[in-house]
């Protein structure tokens, strides 16, 4: 009798010391998030290692983050590569999607964009956003797959139905070029509007341009300027000149300021023609703005909050 009842009672306690651990493992990963978010990344790791040892995809996930970005270790792309390849293998969406990224820049790996396509499609089919928008991506340039602009225009419209923004907004300039997908500058400036509510500069700039034009929209030049001034704010260089330009007319001061702070941006070098207009156009408006002026544009573009916006 007491050997029948050995069996069960084993059972009963490995079933139970399983369910005791599950909230222990699940705390501990927490208090690793917390540490992690305190800048307390030490902690975090000595929390996370053991996780990661059993399996835990997440801890695995966030172990490769600490050593790609190197969070309080000198930074080691391999070993971060290794952990995303583990929690990648057994299904978990992010880890695939970062290992896919490292695969993407050859960063702790030979570069392929075969395999960064391969692990961006696997992490897109489980949801994750950010892997639709870079598999779209991928299939609109032929970077590790043949261009396919339908697949694109699919996997763009299923982050963006899902509030990605990026993927809202190509979505849009998609079916403003009728890529992929048949044209409609109605839906496209809806999709711009879409991205653009949730601050992204280039979608606020495509917005404003469909009022200027009256594409897919009502022509609507204080609209236009309206978005203008939104990407703009945030230092979108062509933003900052269509503003320049737009105010040219009746406030010369602040589209001078506009100028010189679209003159003064990094990525001008970068963009060819259109730093060349930005240049122009200021030299041209300097010639006709007293010193007082131009002193009072300088004073407005090394103090944006100060600029006014019409």
């Amino acid at each position: 009798m007491s050997r029948r009842l050995a069996v069960p009672s084993i059972i009963v306690l490995t079933i139970g010391l399983l369910f005791t651990a599950l909230p222990t493992q699940a705390g501990a990963f927490r208090d690793g998030l917390r540490a992690y978010r305190a800048g307390d990344f030490a902690t975090a790791r000595q929390l996370w290692r053991p996780l990661a040892i059993e399996g835990d995809s997440r801890a695995q996930t966030n172990l490769g983050v600490i050593w790609a970005h190197g969070r309080g270790v000198t930074a080691d792309p391999a070993r971060a590569v290794n952990l995303y390849r583990r929690a990648a293998e057994s299904g978990y969406a992010k880890a695939q999607y970062n290992l896919a990224t490292m695969y993407r820049r050859g960063r702790g790996v030979k570069q392929d964009l075969e395999r960064a396509a391969m692990w961006f499609g696997r992490a897109a089919a489980g949801g994750n956003l950010k892997a639709q928008y870079s598999l779209a991506r991928a299939y609109a340039k032929g970077r590790g797959v043949a261009v396919d602009t339908t697949q694109a225009a699919r996997w763009y419209r299923s982050a963006a139905e899902k509030g990605h923004a990026r993927s809202q907004l190509s979505l849009g300039l998609m079916l403003a070029r009728g890529r992929g997908l048949a044209r409609d500058p109605v839906q496209a400036a809806g999709w711009y509007r879409k991205a653009a509510l949730q601050g992204l500069a280039p979608a606020q700039h495509n917005l404003a341009l469909s009022y200027r034009r009256g594409r897919g929209v009502a022509r609507d030049a204080g609209l236009a300027q309206r978005w203008f001034a939104r990407a703009a704010a945030q230092g979108y260089v062509r933003s900052q000149y269509a503003l320049a330009r737009q105010l040219i007319e009746h406030d010369r001061i602040t589209a001078y300021a506009w100028l010189l702070r679209a003159g003064q941006a990094k990525n001008v070098g970068t963009a060819g023609k259109l730093g060349q207009r930005i240049e122009n156009l200021r030299q041209r408006l300097a010639a006709n703005l007293t010193t007082s002026e131009l002193r009072t544009a300088e004073q407005q573009a090394s103090n944006p909050e100060k600029a006014k916006d019409s």
